[in-house]
């Protein structure tokens, strides 16, 4: 071999050859396909779950709802010594709250936005299907209601401070049931009774919120 031929490095290290790059490697239509069904499963698991998830905390949102307006009923009974009243329309899925003199009383449609559930069923309270709170912010008797949606059904009895308490279920027809035995229906009201209520100021104010209410569902 020449000498003129021959290779020094003279100590130092020869770079690495380089080469052209490997080229990516590609998926199959078997692993594509794979891929695929494994999300497929995950959603099927997980949208009904979310979807669940979404309708209970719905419901659990249309509780609180009533159950403010409720509250705001009795506070303002005991503010203005004088009545206020909720009541309940199943037929109309609607509540209304009212109070003497009308001003600032309103109707919840629970069919809408972002409600969205439906009531079943009501039963107690002082008149029918409404809970009427007096000066001292008692109501005559205690109450309760059923509202539900495709994901549950929630069971909402009140006492007669207008307290609530909850029972959620799967199946609103259960709850109905339950509430039915609760609270039988009440026997027709005595004419008796009716006049010494519609009597005096006081009975006229107590008429005049039952009206407003009634008005509104």
């Amino acid at each position: 071999m020449p000498r003129w031929s021959r290779k020094h490095d003279n100590g130092r290290p020869r770079p690495a050859r380089r080469g052209r790059p490997a080229a990516p490697r590609a998926f199959t239509l078997v692993e594509l396909a794979f891929v695929a069904a494994i999300i497929a499963i995950a959603g099927a698991i997980a949208v009904p779950r979310f979807t669940d998830a979404h309708l209970r905390a719905s419901l659990s949102g249309a509780a609180d709802r009533i159950s403010a307006d409720i509250d705001r009923a009795r506070r303002q009974a005991v503010a203005a010594e004088s009545y206020a009243a909720v009541g309940f329309n199943a037929a109309d899925n609607r509540y209304a709250v009212g109070w003497d003199g009308g001003a600032s009383s309103y109707a919840v449609e629970l069919g809408e936005s972002p409600l969205r559930v439906r009531l079943d069923a009501f039963r107690g309270g002082d008149h029918q299907n409404m809970i009427v709170f007096w000066p001292t912010g008692l109501s005559g008797s205690s109450s309760g209601l059923v509202i539900s949606n495709r994901g549950a059904a929630i069971l909402i009895l009140v006492d007669r401070a207008g307290n609530t308490t909850r029972e959620v279920g799967g199946d609103a027809e259960e709850l109905v049931k339950k509430l039915e035995l609760l609270f039988p229906a009440p026997p027709p009201p005595e004419d008796d009774e009716d006049d010494e209520e519609s009597g005096g100021s006081s009975g006229g104010l107590l008429s005049g919120t039952i009206g407003i209410v009634t008005g509104l569902l």
